[in-house]
């Protein structure tokens, strides 16, 4: 999503992470912004003021420009130097960052609603991408951060740092968590002493390194997390995340009554359902079928959310509820002919419980298996879905006589995990 994205890492590397922003950096992004929207060269927004060489290391932040330079480059685009020092915006994009640490969309939207849209600011553009991904809006996401990529080497401080969280949240969101994940690596060897943003990354790698089945990894994050845990720390996202390491480790961090009060407190709580998803997700991976029935019978408002859905009709299969496949493959329809906020990863994993529930080994699926579904895997991950595509396909090749296609296959697996 980011482009020249090796480059911009490595210079991040080398600058010192501080609270302050330098003081240019507004103007040099709106000069930046301002330039390429012209569409014009950087000989000629320098010509008659400064050297092509002296514009493109201020546009970069590579030097400290003059305030002379500044204002003319500034009037020649039509906008006023001392317009700009009136809007400082360092405070609320670490504001908007806190917030979204702790799930309150409702002061990122004020927040949001009173933004200055008058001139280009990157850390405006930044709270704007924050609102539209709690609001799970894409489409206008990508095209700030595509205007942001275009000007990102003249961010600076936390400038930098928010960014790449903000495109490894996007593919948290959408379920592509290997790209999140290589996204998140690049800054691992910052020191970030912002409390809220260091920890929303360590959340989002461990995520995403549980969905990559890199369990090594997603304790060692866990136990990093432990470590910098306070007390202010949400409980909804503490409890999640203990939910995590018993994914990793195997063992209860939670008994079973004890989930049963945590599913109590996920429907009081307004937290996008995300408890009980991993209340039902620990659920399926120990193989408790009858919780997650349970728990969807229990809240029928569920069945409209397609990963909850997913999990559902896993249970259903495995327990062999026969009467309820009728009903599970009319909702699986409902909600892909809907389409509302149904992610693709979902979608693609609720045809393919379809497909399986109704015991259809045609060639014709077998060839939607490897040619559709397998390929797609490659980008998007998920704990459950995957190895149950990949055993659903190693059992077709065994099926079809393909044993040392199924070979191989399986040997390509173990070196990818």
């Amino acid at each position: 999503m980011l482009t020249k994205f090796d480059k911009f890492i490595a210079s991040i590397k080398e600058e010192k992470i501080s609270h302050v922003y330098e003081d240019y950096s507004a103007y040099t992004q709106i000069i930046k912004n301002e330039r390429i929207r012209r569409n014009q060269t950087l000989e000629t927004m320098a010509k008659g003021i400064c050297s092509v060489s002296y514009l493109s290391k201020l546009e970069n932040n590579a030097i400290k420009p003059s305030e002379d330079y500044v204002r003319a480059l500034l009037e020649r685009v039509n906008i006023n130097y001392d317009d700009i020092a009136k809007n400082n915006y360092d405070t609320e994009i670490l504001e908007v960052v806190k917030l979204y640490f702790y799930g309150n969309t409702e002061e990122i939207k004020k927040i949001y609603d009173r933004l200055y849209n008058g001139l280009f600011d990157a850390r405006i553009s930044m709270i704007k991408c924050f609102y539209l991904l709690s609001q799970n809006d894409f489409e206008e996401f990508f095209e700030i951060i595509e205007q942001i990529d275009e000007i990102k080497n003249s961010l600076v401080g936390y400038q930098t740092i928010i960014l790449v969280f903000l495109v490894s949240e996007y593919y948290k969101k959408v379920s592509r968590y290997k790209e999140s994940y290589d996204y998140l690596l690049c800054l691992r060897e910052l020191s970030i002493d912002n409390y809220e943003l260091k920890m929303l990354i360590e959340e989002n790698y461990m995520i995403s390194s549980l969905h990559l089945l890199k369990f090594t990894e997603t304790y060692r994050i866990y136990i990093n997390y432990k470590m910098n845990e306070m007390i202010s720390y949400p409980l909804i996202k503490k409890i999640r995340n203990d939910l995590i390491a018993k994914i990793v480790i195997g063992k209860s961090v939670y008994d079973e009554e004890e989930l049963d009060e945590l599913l109590l407190l996920s429907h009081c709580v307004d937290v996008d359902k995300e408890l009980c998803y991993y209340i039902c997700l620990n659920h399926v991976l120990n193989e408790n079928y009858h919780k997650v029935i349970k728990i969807m019978e229990s809240n029928k408002l569920l069945y409209n959310d397609g990963k909850f859905l997913a999990l559902y009709g896993k249970a259903i299969y495995h327990l062999q509820k026969e009467e309820l496949y009728k009903s599970f493959c009319e909702q699986v329809d409902n909600i892909i002919n809907k389409g509302d906020n149904l992610k693709e990863v979902d979608k693609y994993y609720l045809s393919f419980l379809k497909m399986t529930i109704f015991g259809d080994d045609s060639y014709e699926n077998f060839e939607y298996l490897r040619y559709t579904v397998l390929p797609y895997i490659n980008t998007h991950s998920h704990i459950i879905y995957n190895a149950d595509y990949e055993k659903k396909y190693v059992d077709a090749l065994m099926r079809l006589s393909r044993y040392k296609e199924a070979a191989n296959h399986l040997l390509n697996l173990i070196d990818r995990t």
